[in-house]
């Protein structure tokens, strides 16, 4: 009797300092145990970026972590091996005083998969205690406006504070956002997704972690976006065309801009200077679709499409052909087959894309073509427009939108070693693309005239895209020779 005494109240002990051990745990560290594994975790804000660091403590082969987000999209992003079995990754611009929701999937050598259960940190948080409260308000606050585009505004922020960080919140319409800076530090915030020529008021209230406001708060700017130019007009022979979207061709069906397993906030169709546009916005990826009615491509040459963003980091294009079957079996199942390419969009001006179709390696069909798939990093937050969607046999040899319609001239054309530009209004940037969209040089201007030295370019085609200091861009054709 002693001894299963003695065994209930060890077994009380253990079960006692099993509960004493979680409820150690708080929202920015703790130790947890699932499905026979132990880790640990952190959490920690810097600014307005938040840390997620994870220790899986029971050995593994070959461990890697990855980090599910639940707002304000799921997704999914690889974490950094920050030695042995320790993973990190730092979540950029979250909201002060939001809860950020996350859970870690492991996966190990051995085939072994492990999600964690959701784990909610209040951003901003320390978990700390005691200590002197903070009651030093932000000083020298100020609030300009900066570069202004058709669709951004650029806000200039500054303020200092003890605590090392500024917190700023910017009202306009319905939406808020909140971005952190350091103290004394001019913060530039691009205002995105805005509409062309529409003026915009925007509210600013700075503050510290603490709370404490900036005594001349609110502050108020006014911008003006400017109008957008329209994609230019497609000089391809219709006869050597098959066009999804254009005002200068007849479109083949398009079962759907935006499918149902799109991950974007809003497809919005629209009107730029009388040429219709597509605008998407809170992109992830967007698909679209010609099922039913796939598009016989097999003897184009070119994919042509022209994006306008200004906010688009990285873009990739997919294609799919779905087979003589008409139906998605999967990659590498049946007669499916896919491609995808990446590209460093301009965030000035139409980016004009000529693929060659051979650059899509994997896509070695193309009679059955049904998926057009466009995935933009910032996930989530990107936004752009779209028309001009095509396939062709050639590229085409000129696009409209000619410069003297701006008062800016080009020459010569074609060029040997340089390319000269003058023009009737200041330039601000000059940008020079190759036919994939790709840049090859950048310029900021800020005068009349500016000469280009091509003599590191390589012979081809290229478009010249000129950004004026009044907000108008436009872009031509020339030849390098």
């Amino acid at each position: 009797m002693k001894k299963i005494t003695k065994l209930f109240f060890l077994a009380a002990i253990m079960l006692a300092w099993g509960n004493v051990a979680k409820a150690q745990n708080t929202e920015c560290a703790g130790t947890l145990t699932e499905s026979g594994s132990d880790f640990n975790y952190t959490f920690t804000t810097a600014g307005s970026d938040v840390t997620l660091t994870v220790e899986m403590v029971t050995p593994r082969t070959g461990l890697v972590a990855y980090a599910h987000t639940y707002n304000p999209n799921f997704a999914e992003v690889g974490m950094a091996n920050a030695g042995g079995q320790k993973f990190s990754h730092t979540f950029t611009d979250q909201t002060i005083g939001a809860t950020f929701t996350t859970a870690v999937k492991f996966a190990w050598a051995a085939g072994g998969v492990l999600e964690t259960s959701k784990l909610s940190y209040t951003v901003g948080s320390d978990c700390s205690t005691g200590g002197t409260t903070d009651t030093e308000i932000p000083t020298n606050f100020t609030a300009t406006v900066g570069a202004v585009s058709a669709t951004s505004v650029e806000l200039l922020l500054n303020a200092t504070d003890n605590s090392g960080f500024v917190y700023y919140t910017i009202n306009y319409g319905t939406t808020n956002v909140t971005k952190s800076a350091t103290s004394a530090t001019e913060k530039s915030v691009i205002i995105s997704n805005l509409d062309p020529g529409t003026e915009y008021t925007f509210t600013i209230i700075a503050k510290d972690a603490a709370g404490n406001e900036a005594a001349n708060n609110p502050l108020t700017v006014i911008a003006t976006t400017t109008t957008m130019e329209a994609a230019p007009t497609p000089t391809a022979d219709a006869a050597n065309v098959i066009s999804l979207y254009s005002n200068a061709y007849t479109n083949v069906p398009v079962s759907s801009w935006k499918t149902s397993w799109s991950n974007a906030s809003a497809l919005t169709d629209m009107q730029i200077a009388g040429n219709d546009t597509k605008r998407y916005d809170g992109v992830n990826f967007i698909g679209i679709e010609t099922t039913g009615a796939e598009i016989d491509a097999s003897t184009m040459q070119y994919f042509n499409v022209d994006i306008l963003t200004d906010n688009i980091t990285s873009l990739k294009i997919k294609l799919v052909d779905f087979g003589a079957n008409g139906v998605y079996n999967g990659v590498g199942q049946v007669d499916d087959k896919e491609a995808e390419l990446t590209f460093t969009p301009s965030l000035t001006g139409w980016n004009s894309y000529h693929i060659p179709l051979t650059d899509f390696a994997k896509l070695t069909t193309m009679a059955h073509m049904a998926q057009y798939i466009f995935t933009a990093t910032p996930s989530g937050t990107s936004s752009f427009y779209l028309d001009n969607m095509y396939f062709s046999t050639d590229a085409p040899s000129a696009v409209s939108s000619p410069f003297s319609d701006k008062g800016i001239s080009c020459f010569p054309n074609p060029a040997i070693d340089k390319l000269n530009i003058n023009a009737e209004s200041e330039i601000s940037q000059i940008t020079v693309r190759n036919l994939l969209g790709q840049t090859v040089k950048t310029l900021t201007v800020n005068g009349f005239k500016k000469s280009i030295d091509l003599n590191s370019v390589s012979a081809g085609n290229y478009f010249v895209s000129v950004k004026l200091a009044n907000g108008q861009s436009t872009t031509q054709k020339f030849v390098k020779l």
